[in-house]
C-alpha cells in the first residue's frame, strides 16, 4: 500500500522512524552535516505487511523563469532500508 500524507500531519513515531533512517543513510556525509535540510510538504510511504518497506519526500516550490511564475517539487531522501 502506498500513502501519500502531509509531512508535517505525520505522528511523531513515524517521523523519528524516518529522520532516524535518513541518518543512517546519509548522517557520515559531510555536506549533508553542514547543510540545513528543507523540510517536506509530503511524504510518501510504501507499506507492506505493515511495515515502512520505503519512503521519499517532496518539497514543493515556486519558481519564476522570465518573470512567469512556476509549481515545481523536489524529491529528496529517497530510502528504502536494509
Amino acid at each position: 500500500m502506498i500513502q501519500i500524507n502531509k509531512s508535517n500531519e505525520l505522528n511523531v513515531f513515524t517521523t523519528d522512524k524516518l529522520n532516524s533512517w535518513v541518518d543512517i543513510e546519509f548522517g557520515q556525509i559531510p555536506i549533508v552535516e553542514e547543510t540545513e535540510r528543507a523540510q517536506p510538504d509530503w511524504t510518501i510511504i510504501y507499506i507492506e505487511n505493515g511495515e515502512i518497506k520505503t519512503f521519499y519526500n517532496i518539497i514543493e516550490r515556486e519558481i519564476f523563469v522570465d518573470d512567469i511564475k512556476f509549481k515545481i517539487g523536489g524529491v529528496n531522501n529517497v530510502i528504502t532500508p536494509k
